[in-house]
């Protein structure tokens, strides 16, 4: 991130290196972190069972076909 002079480019790097440098409270770089996990998941559970149907992967998430638990987890976050 050039605003931020940041050299990292995994994001979670990103969120602990703003935290450090006082961009971020930790328990907003908490809140990011676990939303951006919980995305990561269910896109990657999303694509095993689009490989599994013979279909095209991508990385979209149709959030009528989320789940009560995963919704409030994002609500969560």
């Amino acid at each position: 991130m050039r605003r931020y002079n940041l050299s990292e480019t995994n994001t979670l790097e990103r969120l602990n290196a703003l935290t450090l440098k006082g961009v971020l409270l930790n328990s907003k770089r908490n809140d990011i972190a676990s939303a951006y996990e919980s995305l990561l998941n269910f896109r990657l559970r999303n694509q095993v069972e689009t490989i599994e149907d013979g279909k095209k992967v991508n990385n979209h998430i149709n959030p009528s076909q989320l789940g009560h638990i995963e919704v409030a987890i994002l609500h969560e976050c």
